[in-house]
């Protein structure tokens, strides 16, 4: 698992005999799993970016801000994606782009929330692709 520290992904899991990188930063994070995609010493790796998250807690899920970041999460993801296409080459594998959860504008405090059952919270696209 490679997360920014302290980010939920990087503490749920931890107990269990996998490796952990946490890492300052989504910049950090990218680098450190590209530097395991190359390395192959790994069948799987999680990498979990944060500035999105962050962010829309900060000022808004639809901020301008909060949509660079994500577009920033995507950026990373195909990045990690071509190098685990190109580390990975010999044999078959998957990628997948997984949000753990939307977000939604609470009315209240104008800032962005999630945790509840609601669609905008629970309804997320997942994205795969299949190297082969």
């Amino acid at each position: 698992i490679v997360s920014v520290k302290d980010a939920s992904v990087d503490v749920v899991f931890r107990g269990r005999g996998i490796d952990y990188f946490s890492e300052s930063c989504d910049d950090l994070v990218t680098e450190r799993a590209l530097e395991l995609l190359e390395a192959d010493r790994h069948e799987f790796i999680l990498a979990y970016h944060q500035a999105y998250d962050d962010i829309l807690h900060e000022i808004g899920p639809y901020a301008p801000e909060a949509l660079r970041a994500a577009g920033g999460h995507v950026s990373a993801f195909l990045e990690m994606a071509a190098g685990a296409r190109e580390s990975w080459s010999s044999r078959a594998g998957l990628v997948v782009f997984a949000p753990d959860h939307g977000a939604h504008a609470d009315n209240d405090t104008g800032r962005g929330a999630h945790g509840f059952d609601i669609p905008e919270d629970m309804e997320l696209m997942h994205f795969f692709g299949i190297l082969a």
